[in-house]
């Protein structure tokens, strides 16, 4: 008897732990798989936030890289100092000097033309086409409006410009008033701005050319020597020469061309003419 009770109460326990196991199994399939997925893609979204924070821990750009960076976007990366400097340039505009005395100075193009052609070894069509410098020219060029005003520009903004101004004044001579034309010149110098592209070397030309211009203290012969000297320098002409060389020689070729064109004309009629006449 006590043999077939203890037998009773095991099997009520097996089906007692089968009957639980049971009825777990039937509430995990019960639930949604849109819970699943919920459950799932926050687990996924907690271990990505956390790959993220760890990478940007871990990953640091270096200065070298902002450096890079920055220069590709166009702003060149100056140092403590030349920042002051350019903004005490900014901060002092635009200067101004004039010259009233007696001066030998000549604006005009071929006095330019001369003194460059021998101290830069400049050929005269490229002294003549030096117009042609594009947007890639960052150097010093010089513009002249014959007998008027001389400019020296770099990357196609004016840095400093030498006027010729011609001014009426009366004088009393022998004790009648006698008008005369008195000429004088001005001597502007400009703050430089910066260009996309440019880097702090280009920064440092501008300033550098602008300082010694404005120690001339407006003599205008000095004031265009200093100018023509930007001008002339050594490696600003080879930058100048890399830029309008070969717009100069394809200005040639299509020159060439055209003569060659007009020449052919004639031909041509003189035989057509003859065809017709037979």
């Amino acid at each position: 008897m006590y043999l077939a009770l203890i037998l009773f109460a095991l099997i009520a326990t097996i089906v007692v732990i089968t009957a639980i196991k049971a009825v777990r199994a039937a509430l995990r399939a019960v639930r949604s798989p849109s819970e699943r997925q919920s459950a799932e893609d926050g687990r996924t979204k907690e271990g990505t936030k956390r790959d993220s924070k760890n990478k940007d821990k871990g990953i640091e750009k270096d200065p070298v890289q902002k450096k890079e960076e920055k220069m590709e976007s166009g702003i060149p990366v100056l140092s403590e100092t030349q920042l002051n400097r350019y903004a005490a340039a900014r901060n002092e505009g635009i200067s101004e000097a004039f010259w009233e005395n007696d001066t030998d100075v000549k604006i005009g193009e071929d006095a330019i033309s001369e003194k460059c052609l021998r101290d830069a070894h400049l050929s005269s069509l490229e002294m003549a086409d030096r117009s042609l410098a594009g947007p890639e020219f960052f150097g010093f060029n010089l513009l002249v409006q014959e007998n008027q005003k001389m400019t020296l520009t770099y990357h196609g903004q004016a840095i400093a410009t030498l006027t010729r101004i011609e001014k009426s004044v009366t004088l009393e001579k022998d004790g009648e008033k006698v008008s005369q034309t008195k000429v004088i010149y001005r001597t502007n110098t400009f703050p430089p701005h910066l260009n996309p592209g440019m880097v702090p070397g280009d920064l440092e030309k501008m300033l550098l050319a602008v300082d010694r211009i404005a120690e001339c203290n407006g003599n205008p012969e000095l004031v265009a020597g200093a100018m023509m000297g930007e001008f002339c320098d050594v490696q600003n002409v080879t930058r100048l020469r890399q830029s309008i060389d070969p717009k100069i020689q394809e200005k040639q070729t299509q020159a060439n061309d055209t003569k060659k064109g007009l020449s052919e004309k004639p031909r041509d009629l003189s035989q057509n003419k003859i065809g017709r006449s037979l």
